[in-house]
């Protein structure tokens, strides 16, 4: 029916702008709970606020390590890019090192074509 549509829709939004918020202010197992959990709501959907709020983990070099990976392997799946298991057990073992900033930018010019 199409008001269960709506309905889901509206409780998506509002588990993204309360999980973004836990990125934001949470403590570092919760942000890297909060970037697990949008990584499997919105995987292969990049909604710009998911992405950014994602993003800005990842840069934030006060956040702990664990949460900057999952925050790197939720915007993967987030954008629907491939991430290979070598690749995230590469990131898990060696930490936020290991992320390209190429790839970052990459996502970036990504959302903004998408406008």
């Amino acid at each position: 029916p199409e008001g269960a549509t709506v309905a889901s829709g509206t409780e998506s939004k509002l588990q993204a702008e309360s999980l973004l918020r836990v990125l934001e202010e949470g403590t570092g197992m919760q942000r890297a709970a909060a970037a697990k959990a949008l990584s499997l709501s919105f995987a292969g959907n990049p909604s710009r606020p998911v992405v950014h709020g994602l993003l800005s983990l990842l840069s934030d070099p006060d956040a702990d390590e664990d949460s900057r990976v999952e925050a790197w392997v939720a915007a993967c799946r987030v954008m629907g890019d491939p991430l290979p298991w070598e690749l995230e057990s590469t990131l898990r073992r060696d930490g936020p090192d290991a992320i390209d900033p190429a790839q970052v930018m990459a996502w970036q010019d990504r959302l903004e074509r998408e406008d």
